[in-house]
Protein backbone atom coordinates (compact mmCIF):
# COMPACT_ATOMS: atom_id res chain seq x y z
CA UNK A 1 0.00 0.00 0.00
CA UNK A 2 2.96 2.97 0.60
CA UNK A 3 4.45 1.79 -2.68
CA UNK A 4 1.19 2.05 -4.20
CA UNK A 5 0.55 5.53 -2.87
CA UNK A 6 4.14 6.71 -3.66
CA UNK A 7 3.29 5.84 -7.48
CA UNK A 8 0.21 7.02 -7.42
CA UNK A 9 0.10 9.90 -5.37
CA UNK A 10 3.64 10.90 -4.79
CA UNK A 11 2.64 14.67 -3.41
CA UNK A 12 0.51 12.74 -0.84
CA UNK A 13 -0.08 14.89 2.50
CA UNK A 14 -0.81 14.17 6.45
CA UNK A 15 -4.56 12.39 5.48
CA UNK A 16 -2.95 10.14 3.02
CA UNK A 17 -0.91 8.63 5.98
CA UNK A 18 -3.53 8.73 8.13
CA UNK A 19 -5.32 6.35 5.83
CA UNK A 20 -2.78 4.61 5.21
CA UNK A 21 -2.77 3.82 9.16
CA UNK A 22 -6.11 3.28 9.47
CA UNK A 23 -5.95 0.61 6.56
CA UNK A 24 -3.17 -1.13 8.46
CA UNK A 25 -5.40 -1.74 11.68
CA UNK A 26 -7.95 -2.45 9.33
CA UNK A 27 -5.82 -5.24 7.89
CA UNK A 28 -4.38 -6.71 11.41
CA UNK A 29 -8.01 -6.84 12.17
CA UNK A 30 -8.97 -8.93 9.20
CA UNK A 31 -6.09 -11.44 10.02
CA UNK A 32 -6.55 -11.72 13.45
CA UNK A 33 -10.23 -12.65 12.29
CA UNK A 34 -8.76 -15.23 9.97
CA UNK A 35 -6.31 -16.68 12.25
CA UNK A 36 -9.25 -17.07 14.92
CA UNK A 37 -10.94 -18.67 12.10
CA UNK A 38 -8.37 -20.94 11.46
CA UNK A 39 -8.08 -22.01 15.42
CA UNK A 40 -8.87 -25.57 16.10
CA UNK A 41 -9.19 -26.74 19.42
CA UNK A 42 -10.40 -29.83 21.95
CA UNK A 43 -13.60 -29.72 23.45
CA UNK A 44 -12.37 -32.11 26.20
CA UNK A 45 -9.89 -29.77 28.61
CA UNK A 46 -6.90 -32.31 29.15
CA UNK A 47 -6.66 -33.19 25.91
CA UNK A 48 -3.47 -32.99 23.72
CA UNK A 49 -4.20 -33.58 20.36
CA UNK A 50 -6.16 -32.04 17.87
CA UNK A 51 -9.34 -33.47 17.17
CA UNK A 52 -9.17 -36.76 19.91
CA UNK A 53 -11.92 -35.76 21.44
CA UNK A 54 -14.18 -33.80 19.12
CA UNK A 55 -12.87 -30.39 17.59
CA UNK A 56 -14.74 -27.40 17.56
CA UNK A 57 -13.77 -23.65 16.17
CA UNK A 58 -14.78 -20.02 16.97
CA UNK A 59 -17.91 -18.81 14.86
CA UNK A 60 -17.57 -15.44 13.43
CA UNK A 61 -18.90 -13.27 15.49
CA UNK A 62 -16.21 -14.60 17.81
CA UNK A 63 -13.23 -14.05 15.23
CA UNK A 64 -14.62 -10.69 14.65
CA UNK A 65 -14.74 -9.70 18.41
CA UNK A 66 -10.86 -10.78 18.16
CA UNK A 67 -9.95 -9.00 15.31
CA UNK A 68 -11.46 -5.57 17.15
CA UNK A 69 -9.72 -6.28 20.46
CA UNK A 70 -6.17 -6.78 18.29
CA UNK A 71 -6.85 -3.89 15.80
CA UNK A 72 -7.45 -1.29 18.59
CA UNK A 73 -5.31 -3.01 21.35
CA UNK A 74 -2.46 -0.03 22.21
CA UNK A 75 -0.01 -2.09 21.03
CA UNK A 76 -0.69 -1.25 17.48
CA UNK A 77 -3.35 1.68 18.52
CA UNK A 78 -0.87 3.89 20.49
CA UNK A 79 1.76 3.69 17.28
CA UNK A 80 -0.98 5.11 15.21
CA UNK A 81 1.30 8.17 14.23
CA UNK A 82 4.14 5.33 13.51
CA UNK A 83 2.99 4.27 10.25
CA UNK A 84 6.00 1.86 9.12
CA UNK A 85 5.50 0.38 12.57
CA UNK A 86 2.29 -0.50 12.16
CA UNK A 87 2.58 -1.48 8.77
CA UNK A 88 4.94 -4.39 9.30
CA UNK A 89 3.04 -4.96 12.78
CA UNK A 90 -0.61 -5.43 11.07
CA UNK A 91 1.18 -8.57 9.08
CA UNK A 92 1.54 -10.90 11.94
CA UNK A 93 -1.36 -12.78 12.46
CA UNK A 94 -1.29 -12.88 8.20
CA UNK A 95 2.14 -14.64 8.93
CA UNK A 96 0.80 -16.90 11.87
CA UNK A 97 -2.33 -18.15 9.68
CA UNK A 98 0.40 -19.81 7.35
CA UNK A 99 2.59 -20.55 9.57
CA UNK A 100 0.10 -21.97 11.67
CA UNK A 101 -1.83 -24.04 8.96
CA UNK A 102 1.74 -25.86 8.14
CA UNK A 103 2.46 -26.94 11.51
CA UNK A 104 -1.16 -28.67 11.35
CA UNK A 105 -2.28 -29.10 8.19
CA UNK A 106 -0.82 -32.67 7.92
CA UNK A 107 -3.46 -33.52 10.66
CA UNK A 108 -6.31 -31.90 9.74
CA UNK A 109 -6.00 -33.63 6.07
CA UNK A 110 -5.78 -37.31 7.63
CA UNK A 111 -8.68 -36.43 9.88
CA UNK A 112 -10.66 -34.97 6.61
CA UNK A 113 -10.44 -38.30 4.93
CA UNK A 114 -11.33 -40.47 7.54
CA UNK A 115 -14.63 -38.27 8.28
CA UNK A 116 -14.93 -38.43 4.33
CA UNK A 117 -15.14 -42.57 4.74
CA UNK A 118 -16.23 -43.28 8.04
CA UNK A 119 -18.95 -39.92 8.92
CA UNK A 120 -18.59 -37.53 11.40
CA UNK A 121 -17.70 -39.06 14.71
CA UNK A 122 -16.09 -37.04 17.99
CA UNK A 123 -13.25 -39.53 18.60
CA UNK A 124 -11.57 -39.45 15.54
CA UNK A 125 -7.97 -39.82 15.54
CA UNK A 126 -5.77 -38.30 13.40
CA UNK A 127 -2.36 -39.69 11.99
CA UNK A 128 0.61 -38.16 12.93
CA UNK A 129 2.56 -39.85 10.11
CA UNK A 130 1.66 -37.39 7.88
CA UNK A 131 4.15 -34.73 9.97
CA UNK A 132 6.72 -35.31 7.34
CA UNK A 133 5.23 -37.38 4.25
CA UNK A 134 2.94 -34.58 3.70
CA UNK A 135 5.32 -31.47 1.98
CA UNK A 136 2.42 -28.80 1.78
CA UNK A 137 3.15 -27.72 4.89
CA UNK A 138 6.49 -26.25 2.83
CA UNK A 139 3.89 -24.09 0.98
CA UNK A 140 2.40 -22.75 4.40
CA UNK A 141 5.64 -21.78 5.06
CA UNK A 142 6.59 -20.48 1.94
CA UNK A 143 3.76 -18.48 1.57
CA UNK A 144 3.76 -17.25 5.33
CA UNK A 145 7.56 -16.31 4.52
CA UNK A 146 6.36 -14.18 1.63
CA UNK A 147 4.01 -12.04 3.51
CA UNK A 148 6.33 -11.26 6.16
CA UNK A 149 8.83 -10.52 3.29
CA UNK A 150 6.22 -8.37 1.70
CA UNK A 151 5.23 -6.65 4.98
CA UNK A 152 9.13 -6.17 6.08
CA UNK A 153 9.42 -4.04 3.07
CA UNK A 154 7.34 -1.30 5.19
CA UNK A 155 10.73 -0.59 6.79
CA UNK A 156 10.67 -1.81 10.75
CA UNK A 157 13.04 -4.59 11.18
CA UNK A 158 11.73 -4.73 14.82
CA UNK A 159 8.26 -5.40 14.34
CA UNK A 160 9.24 -7.98 11.64
CA UNK A 161 11.79 -9.30 14.09
CA UNK A 162 8.64 -9.40 16.34
CA UNK A 163 6.73 -11.41 13.95
CA UNK A 164 9.55 -14.40 13.79
CA UNK A 165 9.48 -14.33 17.59
CA UNK A 166 5.94 -15.71 17.26
CA UNK A 167 6.33 -17.82 15.05
CA UNK A 168 8.80 -19.53 16.62
CA UNK A 169 7.45 -19.36 20.34
CA UNK A 170 4.17 -20.83 18.52
CA UNK A 171 6.20 -23.69 16.95
CA UNK A 172 8.15 -24.69 20.49
CA UNK A 173 4.65 -24.91 22.32
CA UNK A 174 3.30 -27.01 19.40
CA UNK A 175 6.43 -29.11 19.44
CA UNK A 176 6.04 -29.55 23.32
CA UNK A 177 2.60 -31.02 22.48
CA UNK A 178 2.88 -32.45 19.49
CA UNK A 179 5.68 -34.80 21.04
CA UNK A 180 3.41 -35.91 23.34
CA UNK A 181 1.54 -37.51 20.80
CA UNK A 182 3.63 -38.17 18.10
CA UNK A 183 7.39 -38.55 17.79
CA UNK A 184 9.37 -36.06 18.60
CA UNK A 185 12.21 -36.17 15.44
CA UNK A 186 9.54 -36.14 12.97
CA UNK A 187 7.38 -32.78 14.45
CA UNK A 188 11.30 -31.40 15.48
CA UNK A 189 12.15 -31.52 11.68
CA UNK A 190 8.40 -30.70 10.48
CA UNK A 191 9.44 -27.34 12.61
CA UNK A 192 12.75 -26.74 11.50
CA UNK A 193 11.89 -26.47 7.90
CA UNK A 194 8.76 -24.73 8.44
CA UNK A 195 11.14 -21.88 9.83
CA UNK A 196 14.35 -22.37 7.56
CA UNK A 197 11.48 -21.93 4.82
CA UNK A 198 9.23 -19.13 6.14
CA UNK A 199 12.51 -17.23 7.26
CA UNK A 200 14.82 -18.30 3.77
CA UNK A 201 11.37 -16.61 1.53
CA UNK A 202 11.22 -13.53 3.22
CA UNK A 203 14.74 -12.82 3.43
CA UNK A 204 14.75 -13.35 -0.02
CA UNK A 205 12.08 -10.72 -1.07
CA UNK A 206 12.95 -8.15 1.83
CA UNK A 207 16.51 -8.28 0.48
CA UNK A 208 16.55 -4.85 -1.46
CA UNK A 209 15.55 -3.71 1.81
CA UNK A 210 17.39 -5.98 4.16
CA UNK A 211 21.30 -5.67 2.33
CA UNK A 212 21.48 -2.27 2.35
CA UNK A 213 20.60 -2.18 6.04
CA UNK A 214 23.16 -4.72 6.62
CA UNK A 215 26.01 -2.66 5.01
CA UNK A 216 25.20 0.36 6.95
CA UNK A 217 24.65 -1.40 10.30
CA UNK A 218 28.45 -1.10 11.70
CA UNK A 219 28.13 2.56 10.89
CA UNK A 220 25.32 3.02 13.55
CA UNK A 221 25.55 4.41 17.31
CA UNK A 222 23.44 1.80 17.98
CA UNK A 223 26.53 -1.22 16.63
CA UNK A 224 28.31 0.41 20.04
CA UNK A 225 25.35 0.14 22.15
CA UNK A 226 25.82 -1.64 25.27
CA UNK A 227 23.09 -3.67 27.47
CA UNK A 228 21.90 -0.89 28.69
CA UNK A 229 21.13 1.09 26.15
CA UNK A 230 18.79 -1.75 24.74
CA UNK A 231 16.61 -2.00 27.76
CA UNK A 232 15.39 1.76 27.06
CA UNK A 233 11.50 1.80 26.97
CA UNK A 234 11.38 -1.27 29.56
CA UNK A 235 8.21 -2.15 31.02
CA UNK A 236 8.44 -1.02 34.32
CA UNK A 237 6.56 -3.56 37.06
CA UNK A 238 4.16 -0.24 38.42
CA UNK A 239 3.55 0.28 34.47
CA UNK A 240 1.57 -3.00 34.59
CA UNK A 241 -1.59 -1.44 36.05
CA UNK A 242 -2.06 -0.41 32.84
CA UNK A 243 -3.07 -3.53 31.34
CA UNK A 244 -6.54 -2.73 33.45
CA UNK A 245 -6.00 1.13 33.53
CA UNK A 246 -4.26 2.50 30.77
CA UNK A 247 -4.51 5.91 31.77
CA UNK A 248 -3.14 5.78 35.33
CA UNK A 249 0.52 7.01 34.66
CA UNK A 250 -1.13 9.46 31.79
CA UNK A 251 -2.45 8.48 28.24
CA UNK A 252 0.21 10.32 26.80
CA UNK A 253 3.79 11.54 27.17
CA UNK A 254 2.70 15.25 27.91
CA UNK A 255 0.89 14.02 30.88
CA UNK A 256 3.05 11.01 31.98
CA UNK A 257 4.22 10.97 35.46
CA UNK A 258 5.69 8.03 36.25
CA UNK A 259 9.81 7.68 36.91
CA UNK A 260 10.09 5.85 33.90
CA UNK A 261 10.07 6.27 30.18
CA UNK A 262 6.21 6.26 29.16
CA UNK A 263 5.64 2.89 27.46
CA UNK A 264 2.33 0.99 26.41
CA UNK A 265 1.87 -1.56 28.38
CA UNK A 266 -0.08 -3.89 26.46
CA UNK A 267 -3.88 -2.64 27.45
CA UNK A 268 -6.57 -4.72 25.01
CA UNK A 269 -9.30 -3.84 26.99
CA UNK A 270 -11.48 -5.25 29.82
CA UNK A 271 -13.66 -7.19 28.26
CA UNK A 272 -11.24 -9.19 25.88
CA UNK A 273 -9.56 -9.63 29.21
CA UNK A 274 -12.79 -11.28 30.62
CA UNK A 275 -13.12 -13.31 27.44
CA UNK A 276 -9.27 -14.60 27.54
CA UNK A 277 -9.94 -15.61 31.13
CA UNK A 278 -12.63 -17.63 30.35
CA UNK A 279 -11.16 -19.07 27.33
CA UNK A 280 -8.22 -20.75 29.31
CA UNK A 281 -10.90 -21.60 32.00
CA UNK A 282 -13.33 -23.68 29.89
CA UNK A 283 -10.61 -24.91 27.36
CA UNK A 284 -7.83 -25.84 28.76
CA UNK A 285 -6.23 -27.80 25.82
CA UNK A 286 -2.89 -26.79 23.09
CA UNK A 287 -4.83 -24.23 21.05
CA UNK A 288 -4.82 -21.91 24.74
CA UNK A 289 -1.86 -23.23 26.33
CA UNK A 290 0.04 -22.15 23.06
CA UNK A 291 -1.82 -18.76 22.67
CA UNK A 292 -1.03 -18.14 26.90
CA UNK A 293 2.17 -19.09 26.89
CA UNK A 294 3.39 -17.19 23.72
CA UNK A 295 1.34 -14.25 25.46
CA UNK A 296 3.05 -14.79 28.71
CA UNK A 297 6.99 -15.06 27.31
CA UNK A 298 6.28 -11.75 24.96
CA UNK A 299 5.34 -10.39 28.64
CA UNK A 300 8.61 -11.32 30.48
CA UNK A 301 10.66 -10.29 27.38
CA UNK A 302 8.46 -6.75 27.36
CA UNK A 303 9.92 -6.55 30.67
CA UNK A 304 13.34 -5.41 29.46
CA UNK A 305 15.71 -4.91 32.15
CA UNK A 306 13.02 -6.01 35.17
CA UNK A 307 13.44 -9.52 33.48
CA UNK A 308 15.99 -11.65 33.35
CA UNK A 309 15.51 -13.52 29.75
CA UNK A 310 15.37 -10.12 28.01
CA UNK A 311 19.05 -10.44 28.16
CA UNK A 312 19.46 -13.65 26.65
CA UNK A 313 17.21 -12.30 23.78
CA UNK A 314 19.88 -9.88 23.12
CA UNK A 315 22.55 -12.76 22.45
CA UNK A 316 20.25 -13.13 19.64
CA UNK A 317 22.01 -11.28 16.22
CA UNK A 318 19.91 -8.09 15.71
CA UNK A 319 18.06 -8.42 18.94
CA UNK A 320 21.54 -6.63 20.22
CA UNK A 321 20.19 -3.75 18.05
CA UNK A 322 16.86 -3.15 19.44
CA UNK A 323 15.34 -1.01 22.26
CA UNK A 324 12.00 -0.87 23.43
CA UNK A 325 11.43 -4.40 24.80
CA UNK A 326 7.62 -2.79 26.14
CA UNK A 327 6.99 -3.38 22.35
CA UNK A 328 7.05 -7.05 22.80
CA UNK A 329 3.61 -5.93 24.28
CA UNK A 330 2.41 -6.58 20.49
CA UNK A 331 2.65 -10.62 20.87
CA UNK A 332 1.28 -10.41 23.90
CA UNK A 333 -1.78 -8.92 22.64
CA UNK A 334 -1.67 -11.02 19.84
CA UNK A 335 -2.21 -14.17 22.05
CA UNK A 336 -4.76 -12.76 24.43
CA UNK A 337 -6.58 -11.46 21.34
CA UNK A 338 -6.92 -14.83 19.63
CA UNK A 339 -7.98 -16.90 23.18
CA UNK A 340 -10.33 -13.75 23.55
CA UNK A 341 -12.20 -14.62 20.81
CA UNK A 342 -11.88 -18.73 22.05
CA UNK A 343 -13.60 -17.12 25.30
CA UNK A 344 -16.12 -15.43 23.21
CA UNK A 345 -17.40 -18.58 21.61
CA UNK A 346 -17.33 -20.64 24.95
CA UNK A 347 -20.09 -17.34 26.19
CA UNK A 348 -21.97 -17.04 22.57
CA UNK A 349 -21.84 -21.20 22.78
CA UNK A 350 -23.34 -21.84 26.39
CA UNK A 351 -25.95 -18.95 25.67
CA UNK A 352 -27.17 -20.72 22.46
Amino acid sequence: PNLALFLVRPDFGVRALEGLSTLHLWWAGLGMYVFVRSLRWNTRSDATGWGENGAEHAGRLAALGAGIAFAFSDSLWIHFGNLNYVAVASWLPWVMVCFMNGLEGARKERKRGKEGDAGEHSDLTTDHRLLITDYRFLIWAALGGLLLGIGTLAGHVQASLFIGMAAVLYGLFWLYFEAQVTTAGRALLRLLLSLVVLAGVAILVAAPLLIPSLQLAPYLDRAAWRYQETVGYSLAPPQLVGLVAPGFFGRGPQLHWGLWPRVEAGYIGILPLALATLAILARRNRTTWTLLGMSGVAFLLSLGIYSVPHGWLTLIPGFDLLRAPARLTLVMDFGLAALAGIGLHVLVSQIG
